[in-house]
């Protein structure tokens, strides 16, 4: 009982703070459309074709005739255990992307940032098990990456959706 309560005022607190689902409403199918007319340049290496996959996907799979994003990947490969006999054990990874959002009407940059995600894998005897493992990890993170890269791309255009001057309604009679 107490916990339906706690729900009940958790969502009447939200809906008073003007929180809005980011593709609710009727601005939703707009916010769609610019998504979807965007097109991911090609990634490099085969975290990058994950990455660029992922977005594509993420983004709507649109035939990306409005905007272009650029993308680079950088990624840090570092031993965090170690054995007696100094073999690594543990390896961290931290992949950076850094975008560029360019219309291509004009070939202005609109949105310029980075995302990073980090993970990391214990190294075994098998090889074959660590490189496994190691290729789970890349993979995770591109879609880590991907889901942070388009979220940023869906609260760009919200806020540019929001901030557009809104035509004035017609006087009633």
């Amino acid at each position: 009982m107490i916990r339906r309560a706690a729900i009940t005022l958790l969502l009447l607190a939200l809906a008073g703070c003007g929180f809005e689902p980011m593709y609710g409403g009727g601005s939703g199918t707009v916010l769609q459309a610019d998504l979807s007319g965007i097109d991911v340049a090609p990634i490099p290496d085969r975290t990058g074709q994950t990455l660029q996959q992922n977005l594509s996907d993420q983004l709507g799979g649109g035939n990306g005739t409005d905007y272009r994003l650029e993308v680079t990947l950088a990624q840090t490969d570092t031993g965090s255990g170690f054995r007696a006999d100094e073999a690594t054990t543990r390896i961290n990874i931290m992949l950076t992307a850094s975008y560029k959002l360019r219309r291509l009407s004009d070939d202005t940059i609109l949105l310029d940032g980075q995302a990073k995600a980090f993970s990391a894998y214990d190294v075994v005897e098998s090889e074959f098990a660590t490189l496994t493992t190691r290729q789970d990890t890349l993979r995770g993170l591109a879609e880590e990456l991907s889901r942070r890269i388009s979220t940023r791309l869906a609260s760009y255009f919200r806020n540019q959706e929001d901030s557009a001057p809104h035509e004035a309604a017609p006087a009633g009679d």
